[in-house]
């Protein structure tokens, strides 16, 4: 069985446009963490008969969280993960995957390929955040986001 890399993976931020507007987060370090996945994306819920353990429930929907670094390269105005996260450039005139239409949310899918095998984790209305640093080695981004409507993985 082959292991998958960094180098077999990918990144992209898409917005819920009838044709999306995406852009693919790179180039990077390749250290993609994804934090949080259970049996069906939802949490467990003791329940306790006077202190005592007697079983558990599904509780509330979990919330899936990742983070990523990437290099500041090129322009950040236009098409750059910048302008994804903060709805702007040509994201500006994106539409939020949120159900509610408010709140600016967006999808993370996640793209393995090796030998011809495919292996896909969608990361479902996540609302992302991001870090800037230096460093003589380049310059990142930190992104992290907080997925509301679980993974599906393919």
């Amino acid at each position: 069985m082959p292991v998958y890399t960094s180098r077999h993976t990918t990144v992209v931020l898409s917005d819920d446009t009838g044709t999306p507007i995406t852009v693919t987060a790179g180039p990077g370090p390749g250290d993609l963490s994804i934090t949080g996945l259970s049996e069906a994306d939802i949490a467990a819920t003791k329940i306790l008969d006077r202190g005592s353990y007697q079983e558990m429930v599904y509780g509330d929907d979990n919330e899936v969280s990742f983070s990523l670094s990437i290099y500041h390269d090129g322009d950040l105005t236009g098409t750059s993960v910048l302008d994804a996260i903060r709805k702007t450039g040509n994201f500006s005139a994106g539409v939020t995957v949120d159900p509610g239409g408010e709140v600016w949310a967006l999808d993370v899918t996640v793209t393995m390929t090796r030998n011809a095998v495919t292996n896909t984790y969608l990361l479902n209305t996540c609302r992302l955040t991001t870090d800037w640093s230096e460093a003589i080695s380049g310059n990142t981004f930190k992104l992290a986001g907080i997925c509301y409507e679980g993974v599906t993985i393919t």
